[in-house]
This record gives structure tokens, C-alpha cells and sequence, in this order.
């Protein structure tokens, strides 16, 4: 036991411990800061469409390739797909 009461300087262990710590929550921020920008980007994509619309879509017919192609409708203002 320390007569003096003083700190024991932290050792590395606790230092690195600490410093993992901080880099979670630092990567935590960001990954729910990405999420956001992901709904905002969807919000702004969908607004787009329907401006669009509003407008008429331009839409052309393309076929996915291989043997059993998919035919779809996109739209070559908005990238709209039906």
C-alpha cells in the first residue's frame, strides 16, 4: 500500500486500453454520421424522381446481360427504374 495516497501512474496497459476506447467511439460517431448522409442521399434521390415525373420520364429499355436477361425501364434523366 502507498503511505502518501499518491496515483500510480497509469501503466500501458491502460493507456492503450483508453486510447481503443476512444478510437470505438470515434468510429461509432462517424459510422452514424455515414447512416445519415445514406437517408439524406435516398431522400434527395427520390425527390429527383419525383421532379421528374412531374416532367415525364425519358425512359428507355435495357436487358441485363446473360442468357436469361432481364428486360427493365430506366429513365436516363433520374436513373428511375421500373
Amino acid at each position: 500500500m502507498n503511505k502518501d495516497n499518491k496515483q500510480l501512474p497509469a501503466s500501458k496497459f491502460d493507456i492503450t486500453e483508453n486510447k481503443l476506447n476512444e478510437l470505438r467511439d470515434a468510429l461509432y460517431k462517424k459510422m452514424d454520421e455515414i447512416a445519415l448522409l445514406k437517408d439524406q442521399i435516398r431522400q434527395t434521390e427520390s425527390q429527383l424522381c419525383y421532379i421528374c415525373s412531374l416532367d415525364g420520364h425519358n425512359m428507355v429499355t435495357e436487358r441485363d446481360p446473360g442468357m436469361y436477361g432481364d428486360l427493365y425501364h430506366v429513365c436516363t434523366k433520374c436513373n428511375y427504374i421500373s
